[in-house]
């Protein structure tokens, strides 16, 4: 099973396009559509883009934590750890959108997760 690189990046190209892409329609109601579906698709895809930015800004927050806090890095890092990988799960669940949770519940899971690491990361500092 020899890959070329282009066929590893062609595979890893399809499965973050399955991935990030909207599975609905765009957030603009149709005449077919009722409110509550329009609102529920709606709600899906803030929620999913809200979960891409927290991805995308955690490591870079990290290079912050390198030139500012060199002394706490390896607690840092591990907190840092911690959140992504919790964003990574709901990122994941929010892209699955299973029926028996709302999206408020994912929400709320934003910002359980992301506050307690901040608190965490403010009670390492000294803050």
């Amino acid at each position: 099973m020899n890959l070329s690189p282009e066929r590893i990046v062609l595979k890893i190209r399809r499965f973050l396009s399955r991935i990030i892409t909207a599975k609905d329609t765009p957030s603009q109601p149709t005449d077919s559509d009722n409110y509550a579906d329009w609102r529920s698709r709606f709600i899906w895809e803030r929620l999913t883009l809200l979960y891409i930015l927290g991805l995308v800004a955690n490591p870079v927050f990290i290079l912050a934590d390198v030139l500012l806090y060199r002394q706490y890095l390896d607690t840092l890092l591990n907190i840092r750890t911690m959140l992504e990988l919790g964003l990574l799960l709901c990122f994941f669940f929010v892209r699955i959108r299973p029926a028996a949770i709302p999206p408020s519940a994912f929400v709320v899971l934003w910002l359980l997760v992301g506050n307690l690491c901040i608190v965490q990361m403010t009670v390492v500092l000294g803050g």
